[in-house]
């Protein structure tokens, strides 16, 4: 069916695919103005394919200054939970909580004495060409309240692992 939507925008607009490709990707369903109802429906059917919404997958900037408890109890419990054994003895020890969510994991840095936050690292389980992506999955597109530093991939620097995330 989509496949019928390209010939169809091809023909319509005469410009090839990948100005259709550039529409696709910018522009919402109901943005096109065409000629009928069922052409309409042809197309935003098509499009749902294409279009994938930005989804929020973790709130990090809901998550600013909370302690690790209270972002336990937000996000429930971590899939792993890394706290040193000495930590109470050891000077500067720090435990790391690993959250997972929909193909997404968000690791909290902390101090496991006072249980005041560090830093969160926002990733995928493999390395990913748009950090950007990561961004937007953290809710960090619009958020000013943090110091964003992509972390590049030892194997290929042209590939992302994560995000850190800094609260100034």
């Amino acid at each position: 069916m989509c496949c019928a939507w390209f010939d169809f925008a091809t023909n319509l607009f005469g410009q090839g695919k990948s100005l259709i490709n550039y529409y696709i990707k910018r522009l919402e369903p109901s943005l096109f103005l065409l000629p009928n109802m069922k052409t309409l429906q042809l197309i935003t059917v098509c499009l749902t394919g294409f279009i994938q919404p930005h989804k929020i997958v973790f709130d990090i900037p809901s998550l600013r200054n909370k302690s690790m408890v209270e972002i336990k109890h937000i996000l429930g419990k971590p899939k792993f939970d890394d706290v040193p054994r000495n930590y109470k003895t050891q000077s500067g020890a720090t435990g790391d909580a690993y959250f997972n969510k929909d193909g997404f994991v968000l690791e909290v840095t902390y101090n496991p004495v006072n249980n005041k936050v560090n830093d969160f690292f926002i990733g995928k389980g493999k390395a990913v060409k748009d950090y950007k992506m990561l961004e937007e999955a953290g809710n960090l597109l619009k958020s000013n309240d943090f110091i964003l530093s992509p972390v590049k991939s030892g194997k290929n620097p042209s590939l992302y692992t994560g995000v850190t995330v800094t609260p100034k």
